[in-house]
């Protein structure tokens, strides 16, 4: 049992076309299914990539024909399922963990947002993926940076954010993110990019490889926050990408 409410009974659709021998049947049964679950996805596994996933392209042989395809085509997509139960666990978690209010007291009635990354800019990510950049490693990168936030952990915020400074480079057509900077020189977003390759790497350089000591101290809101200098950077990724 999957324990995902739905899962379990898709699945056992899936199974009971493999032993239809009628080709036609198959097929009829196969898209019936295919659209079902799809529909499925949407209402339990909404912005998880999961139906882009499930509609993505099958590898099944070009000599695979009949119902010996049918029949392959429907393995494929149910080890496809076999990751729905991780996938949409862990969104469950996120939205639980950024359902919580910001305790920050930096962040109290300011009007500040928990979320370090605007969801509208993570759903532009999602899309944004293609054959050259697959967006799903910066994607997560995004919403574990948002649930950090939403548990005030700070150091783990850094953390992300630096590891998303070292991600996007080849996006760029670069090697590192100082030479993202170099080639962005002259924009108008050159300044902020200039913050996060200085200012946030140093607080991401200093917590992360900091040994252990007698006194030490925790990171706040305040150092961690590179808010709109990561938006104008995963914005101008977006840009690229489309």
């Amino acid at each position: 049992m999957s324990g995902i409410d739905g899962l379990d009974r898709w699945s056992e659709i899936g199974a009971r076309i493999l032993v239809i021998q009628d080709e036609s049947q198959a097929e009829r049964d196969l898209a019936n299914w295919i659209a079902g679950v799809a529909a499925w996805i949407s209402a339990v596994a909404a912005n998880t990539g999961l139906q882009a996933a499930w509609f993505s392209e099958e590898p099944f042989l070009l000599s695979d024909k009949g119902i010996e395809r049918a029949h392959k085509r429907v393995l494929h997509r149910l080890g496809l399922m076999k990751r729905f139960p991780t996938e949409i666990k862990y969104k469950q978690t996120v939205d639980k963990l950024t359902a919580v209010p910001h305790r920050d007291s930096a962040a109290q009635g300011s009007g500040v947002a928990a979320d370090y990354v605007d969801p509208g800019r993570i759903t532009e990510l999602r899309q944004s993926t293609g054959p050259r950049f697959s967006t799903v490693k910066l994607v997560r990168l995004c919403e574990e940076l948002n649930a950090s936030m939403a548990t005030e952990s700070y150091l783990a915020a850094i953390m992300l954010l630096r590891a998303i400074m070292d991600h996007v480079p080849p996006i760029f057509a670069c090697q590192n993110f100082d030479q993202v900077v170099s080639q962005t020189n002259g924009r108008s977003f050159q300044p902020q990019l200039n913050r996060l390759n200085s200012q946030a790497k140093d607080v991401a350089n200093r917590f992360l490889h900091a040994q252990i000591g007698s006194a030490e101290g925790l990171p706040r809101l305040p150092q961690v926050d590179f808010r709109s200098e990561l938006d104008a950077l995963l914005g101008e990724v977006v840009a690229r990408l489309r």
